[in-house]
């Protein structure tokens, strides 16, 4: 609740001022570069002029944080402070075994990070408690095709049930795994065990 809460509050933060709008457009990715919308809202700023004076520029930020909203209130897309979004992915090597996973997050770009040791792992929704799954995050060999995917959890595809099934039924069909920084709870929830 108190994440949700953080993320209406942030949406009506980026209405208060031109900065802070185009912080929010630009982090959103809203308009194509060519248009750079993010630019013009602090460039009428800078010319003494004020974004909600124009009524496109106006009705363009409150469609784009309405579709936030809307994220946020039907889909349960809660956004995580230095969270990332990650897709579920089956390991075609082999080199995974059951009951291991595979991520590669990258927060910076260009800077991999590999997530080692006990996790715990969902899709977000949890509709059961049974979502929530404890796995181990191993890493690969460094010439492994798997280290090329970027913002990815691999599964392994050894075992009795696949382990994406158990999580809301996932079926690695191109769903988004939202997925905060470690330490956090909810790969859907990436958590790593103390």
């Amino acid at each position: 609740m108190r994440l949700q809460e953080d993320a209406v509050n942030r949406l009506r933060d980026s209405s208060k001022s031109a900065a802070l709008a185009a912080n929010f457009l630009r982090r959103r990715g809203v308009s194509s570069s060519c248009l750079r919308l993010p630019w013009l809202f602090e460039g009428l700023k800078n010319v003494g002029m004020d974004f909600w004076d124009d009524n496109f520029l106006e009705r363009a930020l409150e469609l784009s944080l309405l579709m936030d909203l809307r994220d946020i209130k039907y889909r349960g897309r809660i956004p995580v402070k230095n969270g990332l979004t990650l897709v579920g992915v089956l390991d075609e090597t082999k080199y995974l075994e059951e009951g291991e996973i595979f991520v590669n997050a990258e927060y910076e770009k260009g800077v991999p990070e590999r997530i080692e040791g006990r996790v715990l792992i969902t899709r977000s929704p949890v509709h059961h408690p049974g979502d929530v799954q404890m796995v181990n995050a191993v890493s690969v060999p460094p010439n492994s095709p798997l280290r090329l995917l970027k913002n990815a959890v691999i599964f392994s595809q050894k075992g009795d049930r696949p382990l994406p099934s158990m999580l809301s039924g996932g079926d690695l069909d191109g769903g988004l795994i939202p997925c905060p920084t470690v330490g956090l709870t909810n790969c859907g929830v990436l958590h790593r065990s103390v």
